[in-house]
């Protein structure tokens, strides 16, 4: 519980930021904000609040494996596809992701989500958390992957008595 209570504090001091920089055009200019704040985000909110938000969910909702699992996929195969797609873009998907990116996000998040889980869990997870960090445009993927990936993992594993 005291560490939901970190993350929620954190959570908070991010959002007051991020409300600060958007809504009243305060200008964040140390180095050290720049790292987290896309270019793209200069007039929304942070891609890392809503996967710190997606954080606390997770340990708050799911079991801890699952939660891990889930938080740890988004985390490294979010890096791994953008990494990959930045290098090899030779087949579009989808508007800006490549077959490349999609497949090197897949294998990353299999192997992640087996570092937690059974293969049929990891494996749903894997699959579901690369189709929807394909596919979204509008929803952030870093609050959506880790909740959907999160809630199919506790549904595989509540079904197969895992």
């Amino acid at each position: 519980r005291f560490g939901l209570l970190v993350l929620l504090g954190g959570l908070v001091f991010f959002l007051i930021v991020d409300i600060l920089r958007v809504e009243l055009k305060w200008r964040v200019k140390p180095f050290i904000w720049r790292l987290f704040i896309k270019k793209r985000e200069a007039s929304q909110f942070s891609s890392a609040l809503y996967f710190f938000a997606s954080i606390i969910i997770c340990l708050s909702v799911f079991r801890k494996d699952v939660a891990y699992a889930a938080i740890f996929i988004t985390a490294i195969g979010d890096v791994v596809a953008h990494e990959v797609n930045k290098r090899l873009h030779y087949f579009r998907l989808v508007k800006k992701r490549s077959t490349e990116s999609v497949f090197a996000g897949l294998s990353a998040n299999l192997i992640v989500g087996r570092l937690f889980l059974p293969w049929e869990v990891a494996i749903a997870m894997a699959c579901v958390a690369s189709f929807v960090e394909a596919i979204s445009k509008k929803v952030d993927d870093n609050f959506a992957v880790p909740l959907i990936a999160g809630f199919v993992g506790s549904l595989v594993a509540w079904i197969l008595g895992l």
